[in-house]
């Protein structure tokens, strides 16, 4: 299968409060989008606004994208595809980071080629999500595979991010997790960063 070349990232101005790099090669950035340029309507507020059109450009830019969520979605919320899995692993309530959690229900959703998304109505109630983006095609069961044969959580971070070109988990304050093993998208991202003086 050819590899398609990755996209150049456009990120939403953001606060960055980290950035490592694992032993394994994977860069992480932690950071809370801005309310610079967008304007808050009725139904939510700017920071979210700016997340929400930073999901749907890296949609649009990848073929895959894959919704991971810690439960049920609404019935009207469109897809390709869902499946649910039993899981050991799930996101944290906050950022959306990969962690560690005892028999958990995972959803896994297809949305590429969905119309335009509202990623809030996912996660109201203090849930978080997650959203793997692929250059290829990727399917959910792909990914319900990788997490049923998950021998750790360091191991199941490896997997996916072996599979993706990035993962971007985020709660319901517009908080996010992104990951990637390519450092030219971080480099990409980062234009769009203001670093945090917060201990």
């Amino acid at each position: 299968m050819t590899t398609r070349p990755l996209p150049r990232l456009e990120f939403e101005p953001f606060i960055m409060y980290g950035y490592s790099v694992s032993p394994s090669g994977i860069h992480s950035v932690w950071g809370e989008f801005k309310s610079a340029h967008t304007q808050p309507d009725t139904a939510t507020g700017a920071e979210w606004l700016a997340l929400n059109r930073t999901l749907e450009t890296l949609r649009r830019d990848f073929q895959t994208c894959l919704v991971l969520l810690h439960r049920d979605p609404p019935s009207d919320f469109p897809t390709k595809s869902r499946i649910q899995i039993k899981s050991r692993y799930g996101l944290s309530e906050h950022n959306g980071r990969l962690a560690r959690y005892p028999d958990t229900t995972l959803s896994i959703l297809d949305v590429s080629d969905v119309k335009s998304l509202n990623y809030q109505a996912l996660i109201s109630g203090g849930y978080s999500a997650a959203a793997l983006f692929s250059t290829n095609q990727l399917l959910p069961e792909t990914i319900k595979q990788d997490f049923e044969n998950a021998v750790g959580l360091d191991a199941l971070r490896a997997t996916l991010m072996a599979r993706v070109g990035a993962y971007l988990g985020f709660d319901h304050d517009a908080f996010f997790t992104f990951e990637t093993r390519h450092a030219a998208l971080v480099r990409d991202i980062l234009q769009a960063a203001d670093v945090s003086e917060r201990p």
